[in-house]
């Protein structure tokens, strides 16, 4: 007895598909979690920028070369650009406070969409701009700590390590980041299938 795979296939595929039903209690309390966990994140973000404004604040007042100035300001200006992209792009927004389901959608999926693309641009918006200073230090102690640009010297080798473990960090945020953005899409998806 043969059987027909298209048949099989077509009566597959007319199935009916199961729904995910969110309530209006659901929504809320999706919503409720999500910006909860964002406004923590956005208070671990401001809290580390301010601990690392005091910590180059500190160490101009200890060491005071301009290559010090230099690599300082590069910090600070770097910083400054991230943070402010971080609070125009990926800070969290207030959800609606009535009680329709629609608009409380309509709103998850707008923030969700939002913080998607913040996170898979984030290389580009916060980390691209703490670069320079990474690539200056790491320029000029090179420089510094050598009588050739090949001599390859115990505190040339740490450079390399350092300079290997910044590009390894930076390397881990942005997958991080893509991870984040992929973890938002499922969440995306899973609105699509919201019905009332």
């Amino acid at each position: 007895m043969s059987v027909n795979e298209n048949s099989l296939k077509s009566l597959w595929q007319k199935l009916p598909s199961e729904r995910t039903v969110f309530t209006n209690a659901q929504m809320q309390a999706r919503a409720r979690k999500f910006q909860a966990k964002h406004k923590r994140r956005d208070v671990t973000e401001y809290a580390g920028y301010a601990a690392l404004f005091v910590l180059v604040g500190y160490m101009l007042t200890v060491r005071a070369a301009w290559q010090d100035w230099v690599a300082s300001g590069l910090v600070i200006v770097g910083s400054v650009i991230a943070m402010w992209n971080y609070n125009r792009i990926a800070r969290a927004k207030p959800m609606p406070s009535g009680t329709a389901g629609d608009s409380l959608l309509g709103s998850m999926r707008r923030e969700l969409t939002r913080q998607r693309d913040a996170a898979s641009t984030a290389w580009r918006w916060y980390i691209l701009p703490l670069t320079p200073c990474v690539i200056f230090i790491a320029g000029y102690r090179w420089v510094e700590e050598g009588a050739t640009l090949t001599e390859l010297t115990d505190m040339r080798i740490y450079i390399l390590m350092m300079t290997a473990f910044c590009v390894t960090f930076f390397g881990a945020c942005v997958l991080w980041q893509f991870l984040c953005a992929a973890r938002y899409q499922r969440q995306l998806d899973d609105l699509a299938r919201y019905s009332q």
